[in-house]
């Protein structure tokens, strides 16, 4: 049961990530363009610091190393009944990424990982989904 959950944990963590923007609203140059050749989460051209605010994260790359030490909603509020599961999110400019024509090496792919992890588990659970700039 514990290993289900850190599993239903780290789907709801990575659909919410997928679900959001590639490029940041609030950087006013056309995305590509300011991404094309480097990283995108990487390019301070491309992202802007929303803090430790997950409720005000409005893209992909906001989530980058996303610590939370107690499993939260969206809003950012603790959801006690999971307290003994750990998340950590890792959006990765994954430069060997090619999908449907759009690469990594452009900045127009990122690896997002979620990786959950409990006391009782021995290994983590670990998803991994890519987002694409289309």
């Amino acid at each position: 049961m514990i290993q289900e959950q850190a599993v239903a944990v780290a789907q709801a963590y990575l659909e919410e990530i997928t679900r959001k923007n590639f490029c940041d609203p609030d950087v006013a140059a056309d995305c590509v363009a300011a991404c094309s050749g480097s990283g995108a989460c990487g390019n301070a051209a491309c992202t802007v610091s929303e803090g430790g605010n997950r409720s005000q994260y409005d893209d992909v790359c906001d989530y980058n190393n996303l610590p939370d030490n107690m499993v939260r909603d969206q809003a950012g509020a603790l959801i006690s009944q999971l307290n003994q599961y750990n998340v950590l999110v890792q959006v990765i400019d994954d430069n060997t990424a090619v999908l449907n024509g759009l690469t990594g090496n452009a900045g127009q792919v990122v690896r997002i990982d979620v990786n959950v992890t409990h006391p009782a588990m021995q290994d983590p659970v670990r998803l991994s989904g890519f987002r694409t700039n289309y």
